[in-house]
């Protein structure tokens, strides 16, 4: 993991504001050269991650720290161009723009609207 991002999710973890050169947090979003990629959802227990349109080796690196943060064994990655979601073995299909909704007690992905 990359120091910035390392920095940026403790911060973000403590409800801290930040900036570091691309990437900032005001304790509630992280932004990756001002879009929103990662935030908590409705309560602190749901994380909501998103490519936000970029789906780049940085911005998935970012993604990966949170969930590296909170020992989710998932990760964004690419596979043919297209991004994905790797959860052990499996490989999902994400899009670009979808946000993607992590319980941080069960360790599981889970719907934005139940949790």
């Amino acid at each position: 993991m990359r120091k910035v991002t390392r920095e940026i999710v403790q911060s973000w973890a403590r409800f801290q504001p930040r900036i570091l050169g691309n990437t900032a947090t005001d304790g509630e979003t992280i932004w990756l050269h001002g879009n929103a990629i990662a935030w908590k959802a409705g309560d602190t227990d749901t994380l909501a991650l998103t490519l936000a349109g970029w789906n780049t080796v940085t911005t998935r690196e970012r993604l990966n720290g949170v969930l590296n943060f909170y020992g989710f064994d998932y990760r964004f990655a690419q596979r043919n161009w297209e991004p994905v979601l790797i959860i052990g073995r499996d490989v999902i299909e994400i899009g670009e723009f979808e946000r993607v909704y992590f319980d941080i007690v069960t360790q599981r992905l889970c719907d934005p609207v139940t949790g």
